[in-house]
């Protein structure tokens, strides 16, 4: 336990301007304090470890009402799970580019490179990416975290929880690149954090379940325990949340977990450095002689980048410490080479003369803190470098914190009054199943024989017979339902999912162009969510960049449109963006695009056979033929296509084209004024027909 003094001498000395040097006996205590206050803010102050408690168990429909029985209602789930799949539909668009040397076909194999690690089946990145939306979608915020896979060779991405990153107290607005520090805790296997940073067998780690901190419990909040009921059937009940066991886990468990933290935090400090140069100096005999002697000090960053990584164990008293070192996003061991390298070699500088030719080529000199200089400015340009690897994005933004907020807040109030009503109205059609009977005494039949199995027979006295009666139970009223469907809809629009998003055609409306209409007023709801999603995919593509440029060795021969491209990844030099398609992840964007097929189809700027193709139209090209070539009627072809997608009026305006123009099917020559004025003639059936087949690889068709 640290005294009060103690911790009162650590603050006054040690601070986020000023951090204590790596192996200082104070960097524990140091840290420990810094964890302690993101963690009262997270948790204490903001209360966001309850809420998103709160918020996964109502994503899962979790209850605990007994009362009433369940229908299996969730429009929660409806609503995030609807919102994920529409925002993570599709591979995005996205290329690398280069500003500087556009042309280099070395960048070329990059970015073959990334879209093949895109849709690696080990990687799985759009499963990652549908993981990461969800979460924001839950959660409010998503986090990933890009490291560098030695065993794979590649850089991997990490869909953090959010439970276990504790971003620094008092920042507003989600975003990682202006925090001083953060913190990255994760639950390892005791045997593990021992073998992994070299810790003797001895070494006391207490355990930690990570209950309240990490949200562990989350994993038991599932569906209960079937039951069996009267009829032997295995009912299963609603979804509830089972206490975990009581007491913590022992270190002495196999299976213990111990909690390990990584904080990532900026550290600006300089170190002393002496500076060194040969001096001639003369013995007491007046021999000379040459000895190396300090002519004075430079100032060096001890973190050249200014960002520090260091893994420490909370809950160890001593030795607590498990690593601390520079960025480990960036290969030092490339950066002191290259520094070492203009040491040595100097840089060479071109002379021009008046013209502006190149006359003569010298050599300059470079000391070490230019050479360190010029290798950080060279640096810049690279994502990771002075950067934390992580990538952290809300779903809906508050700036009076640093978290996003979920869209559940919006709609909980309305799902749960929707679900508690529902349940009310089943239980009351359940209970009239099973009307209440009177019995009245004097029948000559006990209660104990009287069951709602049907075909009973009863053998009443006869006096009281025809006291034996029914209860008739009042109707449920259908305002009820009537209300559920109006709360049922203003969540629809608190939670921007009209009926169009999810592929249901709203009430009313039956013509297309309303409906796209809809479609896109829709799609502009979308487009901060968009915006989110395309930012997720656009770090992704930086930390890629960025660690295969720093860690990336071997040789590789990548086909770049049949040219096979031999290429180093840490040799590609220069600044290099990724570029993300807006939207391009999401369906959304093909409802404007669909708009511009059919405005440049009216205009006579697309060919159909485009037009088709541009509306994902199966078989477009046998359509066209068959149409042309008589197989099928006009008609028939218009419906097939409109049931296909095409809108009504693009329908009815070809249909008055074919029927305009007569195909001659022995020639091929269409006798309308419009093809003689400059239309493209239409093949003959036979051979139309063939090519069509031929293009589709469809054996067998005698034509």
């Amino acid at each position: 336990m640290v005294d009060q003094n103690t911790r009162e001498r650590i603050k006054e000395k040690w601070h986020l301007g000023n951090l204590p040097p790596a192996g200082d006996n104070a960097v524990l205590k140091f840290v420990k304090r810094l964890w302690d206050g993101a963690k009262k803010e997270k948790i204490a102050t903001l209360g966001l470890h309850k809420r998103f408690s709160d918020l996964h168990k109502k994503w899962r429909g979790a209850t605990r009402d007994k009362k009433y029985k369940g229908v299996g209602i969730n429009p929660i789930f409806k609503t995030i799970h609807g919102h994920t799949a529409i925002l993570t539909e599709k591979i995005p668009i996205a290329e690398i580019r280069s500003d500087t040397n556009p042309d280099d076909m070395r960048v070329k194999a990059l970015d073959k490179t990334i879209q093949d690690w895109w849709v690696d089946e080990d990687e799985e990145q759009q499963f990652k990416l549908f993981i990461s939306v969800q979460g924001m979608g839950i959660y409010g915020t998503t986090i990933e975290k890009g490291i560098w896979n030695n065993e794979k060779d590649m850089p991997e991405i990490i869909v953090r929880d959010q439970f276990g990153f504790f971003p620094a107290p008092g920042y507003k607005v989600c975003t990682i690149k202006k925090l001083p520090y953060c913190c990255d805790a994760t639950l390892i296997p005791i045997w593990e954090i021992k073998k992994k940073f070299g810790l003797p067998d001895n070494a006391l780690i207490p355990s930690n379940n990570g209950k309240n901190l990490l949200g562990s419990d989350r994993k038991l909040v599932r569906g209960g325990l079937g039951r069996k009921v009267e009829s032997g059937e295995d009912n299963q009940e609603n979804y509830v949340t089972l206490d975990s066991p009581d007491g913590p886990e022992t270190s002495g468990k196999p299976d213990a977990m111990g909690l390990v933290v990584e904080m990532w935090i900026k550290d600006k400090s300089f170190m002393e450095e002496p500076i060194e140069e040969e001096v001639t100096n003369y013995d007491d005999l007046g021999r000379a002689y040459v000895q190396m002697q300090q002519v004075g000090t430079r100032r060096l960053p001890n973190y050249l980048d200014g960002i520090r990584k260091i893994t420490f164990c909370p809950d160890m008293t001593k030795g607590g410490i498990l690593d601390d070192s520079p960025n480990s996003s960036v290969n030092w061991e490339m950066v002191s080479g290259d520094i070492e390298k203009l040491v040595k070699n100097g840089i060479e500088i071109p002379i021009t003369n008046e013209m502006g030719q190149v006359v003569e080529i010298q050599k300059k000199e470079v000391s070490k803190e230019e050479a360190v200089n010029m290798v950080v400015e060279g640096k810049k340009n690279e994502f990771l470098w002075g950067r934390f690897p992580y990538s952290a994005v809300p779903s809906l933004v508050d700036t009076s914190q640093y978290w996003g907020f979920s869209m559940i807040e919006q709609i909980e109030e309305a799902t749960l009054r929707a679900k508690a009503l529902l349940k009310r109205y089943f239980t009351a059609l359940d209970t009239s199943l099973f009307p209440t009977l009177i019995n009245p005494k004097g029948s000559g039949i006990p209660n104990s024989k009287i069951t709602n199995m049907p075909r009973q027979i009863l053998s009443p006295t006869a006096g009281v017979a025809n006291l034996i009666r029914f209860i008739d139970q009042p109707a449920p009223s259908g305002a009820v339902l009537e209300f559920i469907q109006f709360l049922l809809m203003q969540i629809d629009i608190a939670s921007m999912s009209p009926e169009v998003t999810e592929g249901r055609r709203p009430k009313g409306i039956s013509a297309a162009s309303a409906i796209i209409a809809l479609q896109e007023k829709a799609a502009s709801l979308f487009q901060p969510q968009i915006r989110n999603v395309d930012t997720i995919i656009r770090n992704r593509g930086h930390m890629f960049i960025s660690l295969t440029r720093n860690f990336s060795h071997k040789q590789q021969t990548i086909n770049v449109n049949g040219n096979l491209i031999p290429f180093i990844g840490s040799e590609l030099k220069g600044e290099l963006k990724y570029v993300v398609e807006s939207g391009s992840s999401a369906p959304i964007t093909k409802i404007s695009r669909r708009q511009q097929y059919f405005e440049l189809y009216k205009e006579n700027a697309m060919d159909l056979l485009s037009l088709l193709e541009g509306l994902e139209i199966p078989n477009p090209k046998r359509i066209i033929e068959r149409l042309y070539a008589g197989v099928i009627g006009v008609e028939e072809a218009i419906k097939i296509l409109i049931s296909k997608g095409l809108p009504e009026d693009i329908g009815q305006q070809l249909y008055d084209e074919l029927k305009e123009e007569e195909i001659d099917l022995e020639g091929g020559q269409a006798s309308s004024t419009k093809t003689k004025q400059g239309a493209a003639p239409h093949k003959g059936a036979s051979e139309g027909m063939k090519s069509a087949y031929k293009d589709m690889e469809i054996p067998g068709k005698n034509v």
